[in-house]
């Protein structure tokens, strides 16, 4: 591992030994009193490596000689140590939202008497060579093939090898990756003329979902403009309409629009709520977020001083937070007429709820 902090690409350093990495650490200030060298080298021995760890450094200020003001090594290995914990709850949560996104497929293609799970499959196809041809015309891409998806290996060979000829809608959904699935729902929605709430989420679902399964770090990501997501914007006021989130609100809202992981975790609380309607596993998540915060919070007061120089690490893990105390506060049953629990709707559905919703607050 180099011990370059920053430079070019073109900079080759060798790689540095563990005794190396610590004395880099000590050259920019970092303290080893909560955690001494001799525990920090085991850590960067056993635990974790350098490259991934440093990472984390980023959330606190430096000077203009590049030193720390107040960075002890026992926060990076904390905030490592939280964002671990971040991206097992969102593997957990967003394995619910595919099984529920798929759930809510069948449900949807079950109550299509028209439809019987194969013609729809060769149609998509076609809308997709047609998409693929029209974006372009002077490549002219070959047919799509569904079959490209498909990955066979010990857990799917059999399903694929016994429908992969003729392939069902219900074998898509089961052995391709949610980027597929979630092109495919949408292609169904539009064939059906339905809207769904949770579809607009569901890029920053696949998008952290990934992330977390690639074990990318999560809180290092770069703050920069969302494009803005208004269902988002929507959801979230409805999930945070209790006086117990006053506070936190509108930098929840402000965070949705400038801060990946904000935007994406939001998305990931709202799809679940929207999505998953099993108790069991909605207790169990529930409970998963509870675990969560409790971590999280452990050593939140190493970094709320002023000294720490991490106020936005501390702003973005109190929004995850809140968020969290919402998704557990927020009961669907005791809801009517939200958009965070709202089906699917076909279009018609939706402008007469609109002009009905509309006359009777002109009664009022």
């Amino acid at each position: 591992m180099s011990d370059s902090s920053s430079g070019s690409l073109n900079v080759i350093k060798p790689v540095a030994t563990v005794s190396r990495q610590l004395e880099t650490l000590r050259s920019h200030k970092v303290a080893f009193e909560r955690c001494d060298e001799e525990e920090a080298a085991r850590y960067l021995t056993d635990n974790t490596y350098f490259f991934k760890l440093k990472a984390f450094d980023k959330k606190f200020e430096r000077n203009e000689a590049g030193e720390y003001a107040s960075l002890d090594f026992a926060y990076l290995q904390d905030i490592a140590t939280v964002d671990f914990h971040i991206r097992r709850l969102v593997s957990e949560l967003t394995s619910d939202i595919e099984h529920a996104l798929k759930i809510r497929f069948n449900v949807l293609l079950m109550r299509r008497t028209s439809e019987d799970g194969y013609t729809v499959v060769r149609d998509y196809e076609r809308h997709e060579t047609e998409y693929r041809r029209s974006l372009y015309p002077d490549e002219e891409p070959s047919e799509y093939d569904i079959f490209q998806s498909f990955k066979s290996n010990a857990y799917t060979q059999a399903i694929i090898e016994k429908y992969g000829g003729n392939p069902p809608a219900w074998l898509i959904w089961e052995v391709c990756p949610l980027n597929e699935t979630i092109s495919f729902y949408r292609y169904f929605l539009h064939r059906i003329g339905y809207k769904d709430t949770v579809f607009a989420l569901l890029d920053g679902v696949r998008i952290l979902r990934n992330a977390a399964a690639h074990n990318n770090c999560l809180l290092t990501a770069p703050a920069y403009t969302v494009n803005r997501t208004d269902i988002l914007q929507d959801c979230l006021t409805e999930l945070l309409d209790d006086e117990l989130f006053d506070e936190q609100r509108e930098m929840i809202l402000d965070l949705s629009q400038c801060d990946p992981l904000v935007h994406d975790f939001a998305c990931v609380i709202c799809c679940h709520i929207n999505l998953v309607k099993s108790r069991g596993i909605s207790s169990r998540a529930r409970e998963s977020a509870l675990t969560f915060m409790k971590r999280a919070h452990r050593n939140m007061e190493w970094y709320r001083s002023a000294a720490s120089g991490c106020s936005y690490l501390c702003r973005q893990l109190d929004a995850i937070c809140t968020l969290l105390m919402a998704f557990r506060k927020y009961a669907p049953e005791q809801e009517s007429g939200g958009v965070l629990s709202a089906p699917p709707q076909n279009y018609a559905q939706r402008r007469d709820r609109h002009r009905h919703t509309t006359h009777n607050a002109r009664r009022h």
